[in-house]
């Protein structure tokens, strides 16, 4: 006879696992400040790489304008405003960063709590068939 209740405790953590739990399961091994610190590196440094690009980009597009026009630019009216939006960037990226990452460890771990109680539920309900048998 089929047990019902080990059936439906097996599929709750097959989603789980299948789903969520990937990443969830990864996650987990760290501690909150790890985790949120290695997040905030990883996101400065896409950042960086991003801003590096645009600032090229922008470069290029300066450069080529007044090349054009046969004379040079002042640096400094391209060079002081790009670090100053950079520095603007970095400080938005790291407050952003940081509330997104605390937040995404706080639900990982109310379901990982859930996955294991699940777990637990199901060690139980196979102990007690066992012990009936």
């Amino acid at each position: 006879m089929l047990d019902t209740k080990k059936i439906r405790l097996m599929t709750k953590l097959a989603v789980y696992e299948g789903n969520e739990g990937k990443s969830d399961l990864a996650i987990h091994g760290y501690t909150e400040g790890n985790y949120v610190n290695l997040q905030m590196i990883k996101s400065i440094i896409c950042v960086t790489i991003g801003y590096g690009i645009l600032l090229i980009l922008g470069c290029f597009r300066y450069y080529s304008e007044s090349a054009s026009r046969a004379f040079v630019l002042s640096q400094r009216g391209f060079i002081i405003p790009a670090i100053i939006m950079y520095i603007f960037l970095l400080i938005s990226t790291i407050i952003f960063s940081r509330r997104l990452y605390r937040e995404r460890f706080r639900q990982m771990k109310i379901r990982v709590r859930e996955y294991d109680r699940n777990l637990n539920r199901l060690r139980k309900h196979i102990d007690e068939k066992k012990k009936q048998i």
